[in-house]
């Protein structure tokens, strides 16, 4: 039996509170989500939640952050593979796709944040948007 240390434990705690708390905002929205229910669904108390994240705008923060940032990081890695701005734009088309596809509480949760003109949309997401498009314009444009 293998023994996981505390941050092992925390991480796994946390990682499943994020998917759970994906879920929530998906269906209900930032404004009708709860994080009672969060904690309910994913089999916390709500103190855990709190330690391992923080409030409800951490949580949905960090929510947005992680699919963002990830689908960063699959454009990137998709595009130094191709040759020709045409192959790099369908690579980062793809690999767009594939986060979605993943992640498939992310459409209906992004359009709830255009829907209310982007209230509760928090910056660090808007950094995240940003970077995932210099991503493709840098690389087309013959930059590292």
């Amino acid at each position: 039996m293998t023994t996981m240390t505390i941050k092992e434990k925390r991480t796994e705690t946390a990682t499943h509170i994020l998917e759970v708390a994906k879920d929530v905002f998906a269906e209900q929205g930032f404004a009708g989500a709860r994080v009672d229910e969060i904690a309910r669904r994913a089999g916390v108390n709500k103190a855990t939640l709190y330690y391992q994240i923080g409030d409800k705008k951490a949580l949905y923060a960090e929510v947005i952050h992680n699919v963002l940032s990830n689908a960063a990081e699959l454009g990137a890695r998709a595009i130094e593979k191709a040759q020709t701005p045409e192959e790099k734009l369908r690579c980062y088309v793809r690999s767009i796709a594939r986060t979605m596809d993943q992640n498939p509480q992310m459409p209906p949760l992004m359009m709830r944040e255009v829907a209310s003109g982007g209230k509760n949309f928090p910056a660090e997401a808007a950094r995240d948007l940003v970077q995932i498009v210099e991503i493709l314009t840098n690389r087309t444009q013959g930059r590292p």
